[in-house]
């Protein structure tokens, strides 16, 4: 339907665009959160804090060259839907990530003391099976 008033208002065009593309940038970053954490985890599980320090650092400073404070300032462009603000996020980022850099260079200082162990993981013949479809099970 062609209105008057969508060629009178042009800002409804940019609040579309900015509603899409930064709702785009909104799902990337989530997982990329999503992804550092679970491979962080599965190092602290295996024990070795090290490795999930210099992951979690490692991945949340390429986040941080990704300018987030551009995409807090974009995401104000975009239409408030909810009880979040659609900068919230990326404001949360920015806020806690000295305190996350500061705790993992804590915790490097701490684990710097600690011997290097081996870690191993055995599967059973019947884990590495396949199944009829030619998947693992």
């Amino acid at each position: 339907m062609n209105r008057i008033l969508d060629h009178l208002a042009p800002w409804n065009n940019k609040t579309k665009t900015a509603d899409r593309i930064m709702g785009l940038a909104q799902e990337s970053f989530h997982a990329s959160l999503l992804g550092i954490k679970t491979l962080a985890e599965c190092y602290a599980v295996l024990g070795e804090m090290a490795a999930a320090s210099q992951t979690l650092s490692h991945y949340f400073d390429m986040v941080l060259q990704c300018d987030v404070k551009a995409a807090v300032e974009k995401a104000r462009l975009v239409e408030v839907s909810g009880p979040v603000l659609p900068q919230a996020p990326w404001e949360a980022f920015l806020k806690v990530h000295p305190t996350v850099r500061d705790r993992l260079l804590a915790l490097r200082a701490t684990d710097s003391g600690r011997q290097d162990s081996a870690s191993e993981i055995e599967f059973m013949p019947l884990e590495l099976q396949e199944d009829v479809d030619g998947n693992l099970s």
